[in-house]
């Protein structure tokens, strides 16, 4: 995989699925609120990760949902 298909996650997964719009995200708070606490978490034990590294790590597990739906391996070990 090549960097520009990994940045290109968040439009495929957009177009795939849909995007939550604005004034719908209670109904998605119960599955975001523990993706939250793990962000935080993480951000307390390493204060130095950034917005950078937080967008790749979304990246990293919408490849893996993506994965898990559609049943293909995909090599994200170079990210």
């Amino acid at each position: 995989m090549q960097l520009y298909q990994f940045e290109r996650i968040y439009s495929q997964m957009e177009k795939e699925f849909g995007k939550i719009q604005k004034g719908e995200e209670d109904a998605y708070s119960m599955l975001l609120l523990p993706l939250e606490g793990n962000v935080l978490k993480i951000h307390r034990k390493f204060p130095l990760s950034n917005s950078r590294r937080l967008r790749e790590a979304i990246a990293l597990v919408l490849f893996e949902i993506k994965g898990n739906c559609t049943g293909e391996v995909i090599d994200t070990e170079k990210f």
